[in-house]
């Protein structure tokens, strides 16, 4: 990751932050894709339908579940733990939320 600007961002500790960002993105600190926190919304829902996550305390369960649902629940992991809002690989990111809300659904 880039350099600190202020001691409290960057350098080697791979916490992503708006500086970091500025420094890659000239057009100024993207905002993420459009759709993405709805659709995150949708699929964290059905993870927590089927028992898997719990958005109140923001932490997933442990359980059994078939692997498409296993799948789903690893993909809304990966993409909520990047934290770039699928600004890096956008389509690869609706992707996975479409599979996965596809895989959760009854």
């Amino acid at each position: 990751m880039g350099e600190t600007t202020d001691g409290n961002d960057g350098a080697h500790s791979w916490h992503k932050t708006e500086n970091i960002c500025l420094g890659f993105n000239s057009g100024g600190a993207p905002e993420g894709v459009e759709g993405y926190d709805a659709n995150m919304a949708i699929l964290a829902g059905l993870l927590e339908s089927k028992g898997m996550f719990n958005a109140e305390n923001d932490n997933f369960n442990l359980v059994t579940v078939p692997l498409k649902e296993a799948q789903a629940s690893w993909n809304f992991a990966l993409l909520r733990e990047d934290r770039s809002k699928a600004v890096h690989d956008p389509d690869y990111a609706k992707a996975l939320i479409a599979n996965s809300i596809e895989a959760l659904q009854p």
